[in-house]
């Protein structure tokens, strides 16, 4: 099983004031920034910052945003299908594809193949209910349902 662990990063935008907002940057130009940021939980807004009101901009690598987005995902879901593995895997190694220079790239190669794995056991008849594999022969034994 593949469990992704880590800190989920975001653009970073410092305020004179001391303020300092955290989201994604959706628009910059010379004289400002624009940025989608959690106001609260589940709860974002757009902010529009002159530029002479800001002390530094941190932007988050496009490789992060990424892999954040992929593993939102991992741990699979219980009762996912083989066309669920199978979007999972293809947005996988498009990760691959695209961040191939990363670091994060082996994590994502040793994700499909983790993936894959999974996706043999679905295909053989086996299924995961709640976190934990069950054989197909177990399963039609003991009638789950």
């Amino acid at each position: 099983m593949f469990v992704f662990a880590g800190l989920v990063s975001a653009d970073a935008v410092k305020l004179k004031n001391g303020e300092v907002l955290k989201g994604n940057i959706l628009a910059e130009n010379a004289d400002s920034i624009t940025i989608e940021y959690e106001v609260s939980s589940g709860i974002k807004d757009e902010k529009t910052i002159p530029r002479d009101q800001i002390i530094s901009v941190a932007k988050e690598d496009p490789a992060d945003k990424a892999w954040a987005e992929l593993t939102k995902s991992i741990p699979t879901a219980d009762l996912l299908g083989l066309a669920d593995y199978d979007t999972l895997i293809d947005r996988a190694n498009g990760f691959i594809r695209t961040h191939a220079s990363s670091i994060k790239a082996g994590q994502a190669r040793r994700l499909v193949e983790s993936l894959r794995e999974e996706r043999n056991r679905v295909a053989k008849g086996d299924m995961k209910l709640e976190g934990t594999w069950i054989a197909a022969d177990q399963y039609q034994r003991e009638k789950f349902w």
